[in-house]
């Protein structure tokens, strides 16, 4: 790890009550459950420094959608008054990027990390980790390697979505495939395919992104929500990389959830076109694990 990296990661543990990731500005609140969520703002050739245009990570932003959901079911809010300051962790690959004591449900691991550095604050002796669920099986052995107690209970939550919209709208139209790129690449995409349905996740419109991939034959994704969201509306999919095989580690994790693994993973979309997606999976069981795991018990007074 390079200096300029160390400072970063020390900063992060001497802020570490921030509740957006790389943020730590943003403070969270007291004698409240507060909801972890990935940097909105993101960098690369998505026109993040447009302001006139959305600036989020749907994606990520899945956990806010959910969790706000699951709450609503009891009659509980985000903005309820609890006893102590808690934090809670769902959608994203935030389980060791962070330095927060915290509830983690649902939440995985984006890579094996290779700095000794970051993994010596993230065992368990350092940090307690209140684990309901994880994203997938790759996840937990590398938690439990750290020390961590991890149930055998995996999903994205984000796979809950079709309980929470099922009222599908829009044309009539069809797509034979329609491509999601990750949100770094997606404004190289456009130029190189400028005649291609193409699906941005660089939006907090949720029911558009769902109504499109429901709409299509077949979905292209380097996007690993836009591979869950088609599993969940039972649409095929292909995963392509789209960047480095150093995160193949969460898309592993999340097709080890549902039993499946790639035979091979496509480089490009020309090669995407020509690899038979994975038959779809039943995410019943992994739906009522979430759902059974919720903690509730952050809210209890």
């Amino acid at each position: 790890m390079n200096i300029k990296k160390a400072i970063s990661e020390a900063k992060s543990i001497i802020n570490a009550d921030n509740i957006i990731l790389y943020f730590p500005n943003v403070k969270a609140k007291e004698h409240r459950v507060n909801l972890h969520v990935s940097d909105m703002k993101q960098k690369g050739d998505v026109d993040a420094n447009d302001e006139t245009r959305n600036a989020y990570n749907l994606g990520d932003y899945f956990g806010v959608i959910v969790v706000n959901w699951m709450l609503q079911r009891k009659g509980l809010s985000l903005d309820d008054y609890v006893e102590k300051k808690k934090h809670l962790l769902t959608v994203g690959s935030g389980a060791v990027k962070s330095y927060q004591n915290m509830t983690i449900w649902g939440s995985g691991v984006e890579r094996e990390l290779p700095q000794r550095f970051r993994r010596f604050f993230q065992k368990s002796w350092y940090r307690k980790l209140d684990i309901r669920a994880v994203r997938g099986p790759k996840s937990r052995e590398y938690l439990m390697r750290l020390g961590h107690k991890v149930p055998e209970v995996y999903g994205d939550p984000a796979i809950l979505m079709p309980l929470i919209y099922s009222d599908l709208t829009g044309g009539n139209e069809g797509y034979d495939i329609s491509i999601i790129p990750q949100l770094v690449t997606e404004k190289g995409i456009r130029e190189k395919y400028p005649d291609a349905h193409i699906i941005s996740m660089n939006t907090n419109d949720y029911k558009s992104v769902i109504d499109q991939i429901v709409q299509s034959k077949l979905i292209i994704s380097s996007s690993l929500h836009g591979v869950i969201l088609a599993d969940a509306y039972g649409v095929p999919s292909v995963w392509y990389r789209g960047l480095g095989k150093d995160i193949d580690f969460k898309y592993l994790d999340y097709y080890a959830s549902t039993d499946r693994k790639p035979e091979t993973i496509p480089t490009t979309i020309e090669e995407a076109m020509n690899t038979k997606p994975l038959p779809l999976p039943d995410l019943k069981p992994l739906q009522e694990g979430l759902l059974k795991s919720f903690p509730y018990d952050l809210w209890d007074k």
